[in-house]
């Protein structure tokens, strides 16, 4: 039995179309989670050490293929059996080589598309209705016929427009390369094998414009990372709401590799992550988000309230419309898991 962890380097849950996105085809990825368990609210720490390196410290002889020519894991001891340049799928002929002076069950493969390019996104620009993006009715984006944006019209829209279109495509990009690891692996499965996607960090890209920037580091598209399980010959379309950490992945994963019995995941009503500059406390219905206090910032920190899970976006700050909620988290730095 043998579990293959296909890791992308940045891919925010709300990018595709099995965690709600509706404008953005992700037909590889969405067919998979129709047939696998979905875990819905798996919030990775942007402060800890990434899924790789957890897995590779609790299992030193799995396999890795880098999605890169470069080192950007920067894990010590960890070496992979490949390191593809960006885009790059190898033939199944070369995959079952690299495999076969290893007899480890745990076979990691890291997803890393280059940089989209202007022309790579003109299609997008005339019909992708991103949050915030305006597109203008003289570029046919109300009409079946859009015509694609120039290269020259893209450049003239501001940097973060351009950004959103450049990763709405880096989407794509990931989604046709499943499509093409999953053909490759097609002869090295087997009936008992294990596919799980996840991503090791999101992408601040995907945010609308006018965040703060200390925020944009904790914000929904950075920590919030899909999660999809997928057992070859069992198609079972469950979801998982509860919130998920690194360390609950970790388990699962080493469960399938190895049979480890992952035990009982715990059920928390409140999660916690962190960056450098902010730090957020979630529960059900709230996020706290807290500025982390710098040489160069404010003496007194920045605390800001959400409404979840219908403010997906962080846009509406209700702080001072809940001061008893704020009270609380200065006192006890946590909030009540349950309210309205």
């Amino acid at each position: 039995m043998r579990t293959v962890l296909f890791l992308f380097e940045h891919l925010p849950a709300c990018s595709l179309g099995c965690y709600g996105e509706r404008n953005l085809a992700t037909a590889e990825i969405d067919a998979l989670a129709s047939q696998s368990a979905v875990y819905e609210n798996f919030l990775a720490d942007p402060a800890e050490p990434s899924l790789l390196s957890h897995l590779f410290q609790q299992n030193p002889q799995l396999i890795f293929v880098s999605g890169t020519d470069g080192d950007p894991v920067a894990i010590p001891g960890l070496v992979p059996v490949a390191a593809l340049r960006p885009d790059d799928v190898p033939s199944a002929d070369q995959l079952s080589h690299w495999l076969s002076g290893h007899d480890s069950p745990l076979l990691c493969i890291q997803i890393a598309p280059s940089t989209p390019l202007i022309d790579d996104v003109s299609e997008l620009a005339a019909h992708w209705p991103a949050p915030g993006v305006e597109i203008s009715e003289s570029a046919g984006a109300s009409s079946e016929n859009a015509q694609p944006f120039t290269a020259s019209e893209i450049l003239l829209l501001p940097e973060w427009k351009q950004k959103l279109l450049q990763h709405a495509a880096h989407v794509q990009r990931c989604d046709a390369m499943l499509s093409e690891w999953l053909e490759v692996l097609e002869d090295v499965l087997a009936p008992d094998d294990v596919i799980i996607l996840t991503a090791l960090s999101g992408d601040e890209s995907r945010l609308p414009e006018g965040h703060a920037s200390w925020l944009k580091t904790i914000a929904e598209p950075v920590v919030h990372l899909p999660l999809v399980i997928h057992q070859v010959e069992r198609h079972c379309g469950r979801r998982f709401f509860e919130f998920t950490t690194i360390e609950d992945v970790v388990k699962l994963v080493l469960h399938f590799a190895t049979g480890c019995p992952p035990g009982s995941l715990p059920v928390r009503q409140t999660i916690r992550y962190e960056s450098a500059r902010a730090r957020g406390v979630r529960t059900e219905h709230w996020l706290i988000a807290e500025q982390q206090i710098g040489s160069e910032e404010p003496p007194e920190p920045e605390i800001r309230l959400y409404a979840k899970p219908q403010d997906y976006w962080e846009m509406h700050d209700v702080s001072r419309e809940f001061p008893d909620l704020i009270e609380t988290y200065r006192l006890t730095g946590t909030l009540p898991p349950r309210g309205n």
